[in-house]
């Protein structure tokens, strides 16, 4: 069947412009095999510096007769770090006015963040095919050459992450191995859901050990798991130490058969460089990932697409796509991975580990495949509770409210809390408007004076709603809004729902299609940048009820904003899942009166810095791991500018 590609084109660094080249190479085997081909070029006016050979892309598709078409930057982002988001966003609308049945896109920058997104929640996209050209994991392997990140860069780990939960298949290629890469001459690497691998024939193993490029340490950390964890029957154990990219070396194969401790096992070594053994992976009985150095996430895809039972060790930037798969995980001791090993092989062979049961696998495991979290689907019409604060200013009221009132989603409710008002013109508005309400689900709530926060937790009191959704009142929603996010947090079943907004001045008159000052966009849960810049989300945001059992209430502080920012950054950094709509959903005016105009900058940050500078001794668990992972970066990154500072 023939079929349409779109193969997006990313400058930036030596590597990114490499991988580009091998899609161009891709590209012209596609359009060989009779399939359409096209490349978009995707670059920003917020990035001078990332660069790309134009001339040289027009010329290899001209050769065989693909066009390369320039992603237009078709409005002002208005967020910082902006440049990867930046890209996604155009390229994400691209795609919508250009359908293919297959886009192959490159990882740098999370350039396939909001399209994968868009599809995710069912925006678009539903019928594209999204590969990833994945290089290994950046912040490995930017640690690994001693190159210190800007905060642009710790931005892109998060989206280059989520880019790889969310693609529907990987291209994989080593980083080392792709320096070495002539683009005249270079072989693709192979697609990883095919069922073929050369090399890979010979009895399946009962634990298969799966590494990359490097990992010396934690294969030995492995081996002495399986030491510890190998219970010898009347049959030997057949342990395969299985490598990509290169051969074991001497060095190696001594280290794996003294950690062994002399145990009795068939021991194996291989390798593999252009096939896929996937099917080796599914034949074995417990593969083990010692997910470690830049080839950490290739190295796990290619177990999961496999359907192999795993058990992995932990990886800070790889936890969420462990969870999601239902992946057991040891950290970097060989005791932890041997209980869980037992574990495991108690699970297969109904017997603990220890009792003279054989521990030979393969001939009694059953085909387990592990697939990704399915999402929740939508249950009734539940209501939805839309809480709007004010105090003492009615000029914008009459436009959010209608904007409410003619949403699509018909079942919600409307509390108009007011934060004590004091002006005539404020109560007698509220007086008319109890009156005359603009939906039947209509409520006025009053309180004294205090803060926006007290507002927003006495509207939460009071709704009834099974969801929440906190909205400004000098906004103004599209009337998909609920309807939209509604959806959103049921097929995610996230903690929280944010979405993109477009900015007008305080006096324009709106209009679908009059041009916006500028598109703001979020990113959702990457709790290292939500630190410094609010990538998170805007106060309107969209909550299922139960979050605020988990995450508490909102901060209540007088005479300070970013209380919303706050609460998502405590979401996320307890580990909670925030989401984010890659639409425009609502208009954000730009209003010189508003408490973040007029309210004292420093001390609205420090009201969003708390969750990192001051945790609640109930938080989970998980807060610390993130708070951790956190300080590095940042450190990373003021390191890394004090060391550039010095050089120039």
């Amino acid at each position: 069947m023939r079929r349409s590609f779109c193969l997006p084109l990313v400058g930036g660094d030596v590597l990114t412009v490499m991988a580009s080249r091998l899609l161009m190479r891709l590209g012209g085997r596609l359009s060989a095999a009779g399939h359409a081909v096209s490349y978009c070029l995707c670059r920003t006016d917020s990035a001078p510096d990332i660069v790309f050979p134009v001339e040289e892309a027009r010329t290899v598709a001209a050769g065989h007769g693909a066009a390369v078409t320039e992603v237009p930057v078709s409005v002002e982002v208005e967020t910082d770090p902006r440049v990867g988001l930046g890209l996604s966003l155009h390229l994400d609308r691209f795609l919508s006015h250009r359908p293919c049945t297959d886009v192959i896109v490159p990882g740098a920058f999370g350039v396939g963040f909001y399209p994968l997104q868009a599809k995710r929640l069912g925006l678009r996209h539903r019928a594209t095919g999204f590969s990833l050209l994945h290089l290994g994991e950046r912040r490995e392997l930017m640690a690994d050459r001693s190159v210190y990140p800007s905060l642009e860069d710790v931005a892109a780990f998060h989206r280059e992450e989520r880019c790889f939960e969310l693609a529907d298949r990987i291209l994989a290629v080593s980083p080392y191995q792709l320096e070495e890469l002539d683009p005249d001459r270079a072989e693709l690497v192979p697609v990883w859901d095919r069922d073929e691998g050369p090399g890979m024939d010979g009895p399946a193993p009962d634990y298969l050990v799966l590494t990359g490029y490097p990992g010396a340490e934690d294969v030995g950390v492995a081996a002495r798991g399986l030491g510890l964890a190998v219970a010898v029957g009347s049959e030997l154990p057949r342990i395969e130490f299985l490598q990509w990219g290169q051969p074991h070396t001497a060095a190696q194969v001594e280290e794996v058969l003294r950690a062994l401790g002399g145990q009795r096992v068939d021991v194996s070594f291989d390798w593999f460089i252009e096939g896929n053994p996937s099917r080796r992976l599914a034949a074995a009985g417990v593969v083990i990932v010692p997910v470690v150095g830049t080839d950490a996430g290739v190295m796990l895809e290619l177990a999961v697409v496999s359907g192999a039972r795993i058990v992995a060790q932990d990886h800070p930037a790889l936890r969420r796509r462990m969870r999601a798969a239902g992946i057991p995980v040891y950290t970097r001791d060989h005791r932890t991975l041997a209980r869980v090993l037992a574990r495991e092989v108690e699970s297969v062979i109904g017997t603990p580990v220890g009792t003279g049961a054989s521990t030979v696998l393969t001939r009694r495991r059953e085909d387990v495949s592990v697939p990704l979290s399915a999402p929740a689907t939508a249950t009734g019409q539940p209501l939805v509770s839309v809480c709007m604060t004010m105090f003492n200013r009615t000029r914008y009221l009459p436009a959010a409210l209608e904007s409410i009132r003619c949403q699509t989603w018909e079942r919600l409710e409307i509390l108009l809390c007011d934060d004590g008002s004091t002006e005539d013109e404020a109560l007698a508005f509220l007086d008319k408007i109890e009156r005359q309400p603009p939906v039947a689900e209509f409520r006025v709530l009053r309180q004294d004076h205090h803060s926006l926060g007290r507002n927003r937790n006495q509207a939460l009191a009071a709704a009834r709603g099974e969801y929440i959704l906190f909205v400004d009142d000098d906004n103004v929603a599209r009337p998909q809004e609920v309807e939209t996010l509604l959806a959103a947090a049921q097929r995610t079943g996230a903690d929280a729902v944010s979405c993109f907004c477009e900015v007008f001045a305080d006096d324009a008159v709106l209009t679908e299609t009059a041009p916006p000052l500028a598109i703001r966009p979020f990113s959702g849960d990457d709790v290292s940048i939500g630190s410094i810049h609010n990538c998170l989300g805007d106060a309107n945001a969209f909550y299922p009820r139960r979050s605020f059992e988990t995450f508490g209430h909102i901060l209540e502080e007088p005479e300070r904003g970013y209380e919303d920012w706050e609460y998502l950054l405590r979401i996320a950094l307890c580990g909670g899942r925030i989401e984010v709509v890659p639409d425009a959903l609502y208009w954000y005016r730009v209003n010189p009166g508003s408490m973040t105009a007029t309210l004292s900058m420093a001390g609205n940050n420090m009201v969003a810095l708390r969750p990192l500078l001051f945790p609640a001794g109930h938080w989970p668990a998980e807060h610390a791991a993130r708070r951790q992972q956190v300080l590095a970066d940042l450190a990373w990154v003021v390191k890394g500018a004090r060391i550039r500072a010095v050089d120039l």
